[in-house]
């Protein structure tokens, strides 16, 4: 006669009772192992060194939950629970992996209000994407039909007692406690207690401890905060002399060349003045940070004028105010890589890119792996590591709105131009109806129905298909402004270069196939640079309405990206690049692109190879333009300042590596490599360096997100 045990069936002899019980036990730790295993192959991520270890641990805990929570009551109503338990997880990593093949990051949950826009507006490339990776889908949905023929007839899953529900719980508690130590331990700067608390970021912790570890993190962070950064009075940096530190380079990225002449349409000369010689000042205005800091009544709002009173500030310099008074346009070209621009395909482009400031070392960092946080530095010269930053800074977060003292429409503004900005496409996506007011801008959208509302204050676009006409914005958006008595600042946020990539999904690819036909090229980077055809053509007319209104050479264009295309596959990426697959999303020099400058008064480039960042636009067009503004108060620098270069770059892997004129620095693997032809002469001189620049990378990374988070600017400026 079979003997009883409370924990298995009754139905099978003793020996295969004792199999069921411990592969009933186990089997549950291993399923999330195998989705880890899964999606780590699916993805192509790299794990750190320690991840591993936290997926282990992850596993046993969830693993103990599941097993606790599938063995509470009978058979039937057991395997039931274990079965959704098990289709559920493996349909969250399956939503996870298609959505990070699509947008190269996890789901991050604080831009969680965009969904029903995202599933509207990109449903056809969610089912495209889904499609794409079936495959992987099915292995995530497999344990689930494993489960549901092995359970039924094999492995009978029995209410257990309750000692030994309070045995598993013990040893669940006892790997939590495992996990917290090993956290804390891991405390060195960007380690493992950096990203799980203040740094966090929903992919770099997928990387580091798993996804469930990622998504609760995300969870707790959406609904109660991230942890408050702490900011404390900024440390003293130590002097270096640089001339005995760093040899000489290949090229002097610090002296710049004399302005451009060339001639406005009034004849007047646009070159600046040199005689009497010319003499810098600093960039700063009347702002009394010491005084702030001795009144502030928070002490994060006085740890901030300490730190903003100690940077120090670029100076003015002669190509400060060059084009003063002059009109701009200021275009986000969606997904963007200089390597489109081609002299027969992309004239206009070309142009633009050789005739203006030519920026050879120039980067597009990833900051929240989103239009939003690309597009919010492109327009307020400040970075944020979340895609929600665009609707926290128009209240729409928290009902608190920001005073973006320095974002681009409202600084024009104040200089007395009339500010419009554009979006062909949906515009409460990222909350762009409430950030582009209040940075300064009439801001018009498409008009349309959207995820149950209907938005008709913008344009009509002729052509309703996805993504819309770049150039039907152009044609659409100009009676808004260019008859204007008033000097103008239009700014562009632009879609047709948007993802998918192909002949089916993406309108402005298939216009413009047959111009790209004779490439030598796969099909996705051909669909990819013919849908940034329409970008050319959109400038193309902008410059032929400029010129018959007779100011083109009255108006500066500058251009930027707010990514790179990663939504391109790492085979179409290694081929349009001309760079190796593997390791290619922490491959510095994926991230390195063109902001472009340029105004037809110019008649000759002005080649700057300082290293510098779309965090520098924003200073850079304010000194052109010949604009006052405290340079303290930004996180980048104006490019042609005498300030040495600084590339804040975050990656797919890896954040806060940084760039200057001499070298990089990689945090994950803590090494300084010099650029070439750059010698070091002194160690001890070179660790100063290292340690001066970790830390001025650090407090520009804790006080850019300070000013969103806290409303720095009002302290300031009221």
């Amino acid at each position: 006669m079979a003997k009883r045990y409370e924990n298995i069936s009754v139905s099978f002899d003793e020996s295969s009772n004792q199999a069921n019980f411990i592969f009933s036990v186990a089997m549950m730790p291993v399923i999330f192992i195998y989705f880890e295993v899964i999606l780590h192959m699916a993805t192509g991520i790299e794990w750190s060194r320690s991840a591993w270890m936290y997926v282990l641990i992850y596993s046993l805990i969830a693993g103990s939950l599941l097993y606790i929570a599938s063995t509470l009551f009978s058979y039937k109503v057991n395997r039931v629970i274990f079965l959704i338990a098990c289709g559920l997880i493996g349909f969250v990593y399956a939503v996870y992996e298609v959505y990070y093949s699509f947008f190269r990051a996890f789901i991050d949950m604080t831009a969680a209000g965009e969904a029903g826009n995202m599933l509207r507006d990109f449903l056809g490339n969610i089912i495209s994407c889904t499609f794409k990776n079936i495959h992987w889908v099915a292995l995530f949905m497999l344990p689930l039909f494993l489960f549901i023929r092995l359970t039924k007839k094999t492995v009978r899953i029995q209410r257990s007692s309750f000692p030994f529900k309070a045995g598993v719980l013990v040893f669940m508690l006892v790997f939590l406690g495992l996990r917290s130590l090993l956290i804390s331990i891991n405390s060195n700067e960007y380690d493992d207690k950096f990203y799980y608390n203040e740094g966090y970021d929903v992919t770099i912790a997928a990387q580091r401890f798993g996804l469930p570890t990622a998504i609760r993190l995300n969870v707790k962070y959406t609904l109660f905060g991230r942890p408050e950064v702490e900011l404390t009075p900024p440390d003293t940096v130590e002097s270096i002399d640089m001339g005995q530190l760093f040899g000489t380079t290949t090229a002097d990225t610090t002296t710049l060349p004399a302005p451009p002449t060339g001639t406005g349409s009034d004849g007047s000369s646009s070159a600046i003045e040199t005689e009497p010689p010319f003499v810098p000042v600093d960039r700063v205005l009347d702002i009394n940070f010491e005084q702030l800091a001795a009144s502030a009544s928070k002490s994060t709002i006085k740890s901030m004028h300490q730190y903003f009173g100690s940077v120090t500030p670029t100076q003015t310099n002669k190509y400060t105010g060059m084009f003063e008074g002059k009109n701009l346009i200021y275009i986000t070209a969606e997904g963007f890589t200089d390597k489109v621009i081609d002299p027969q395909l992309t004239p206009t482009l070309y142009k633009i890119a050789t005739q203006g400031f030519v920026f050879n070392n120039c980067y597009n960092s990833l900051w929240g792996g989103s239009t939003a946080t690309g597009e919010y530095l492109s327009m307020t010269g400040l970075f944020y590591n979340s895609s929600s930053c665009l609707k926290k800074s128009g209240g729409g977060s928290d009902g608190k709105v920001r005073n973006m003292y320095y974002a681009l429409g409202n600084t024009f503004s104040r200089e007395g131009y009339l500010t419009y900005a554009f979006h062909n496409h949906n515009p409460k996506y990222y909350s762009r109806h409430l950030s582009h007011p209040n940075f300064g801008f009439t801001f018009i959208g498409a008009n349309g129905s959207y995820d149950g509302y209907t938005y008709s204050d913008g344009i009509t676009y002729p052509t309703n298909a996805w993504p819309k006409s770049d150039l039907e914005m152009a044609q659409l958006s100009t009676p808004y402004y260019i008859d204007s008595d008033k000097p103008f600042c239009a700014y562009y946020m632009t879609v047709s270069g948007h993802a998918n990539y192909n002949w089916g999904g993406n309108n402005m690819s298939k216009k413009h196939r047959a111009e790209v036909a004779h490439l030598s090229y796969s099909e996705e980077v051909k669909a990819y640079i013919a849908c940034n055809l329409e970008l050319e053509l959109m400038l193309e007319d902008l410059i032929k309405q400029l010129t018959a209104k007779g100011i083109l050479e009255d108006t500066v264009f500058v251009i930027s990206a707010d990514h790179y295309p990663y939504a391109l596959s790492e085979d179409s990426l290694a081929e349009l690049y001309g760079l190796p697959k593997d390791g290619i999303l922490e491959n510095f020099d994926l991230y390195r692109n063109k902001f472009m400058i340029w105004s037809a008064s110019m008649d000759e480039p002005v080649v700057v190879d300082k290293y510098c960042s779309s965090t520098d636009i924003i200073p850079t067009v304010y000194n052109l333009f010949g604009i006052e503004y405290d340079s303290r108060l930004l996180m980048g620098i104006d490019v042609m300042s005498s300030a040495g270069g600084l590339v804040i770059l975050n990656t797919h892997g890896s954040s806060w590596n940084w760039l200057t004129d001499y070298g990089y620095y990689s945090t994950a693997a803590g090494s300084f490599t010099p650029h070439p032809g750059v010698t070091v002469g002194n160690d001890s001189a070179l660790r100063t360096y290292i340690n001066n620049m970790k830390s001025i990378v650090s407090n520009k990374r804790k006080y850019s997100l300070a000013i969103l988070d806290n409303d720095y600017y009002r302290y300031v400026f009221g």
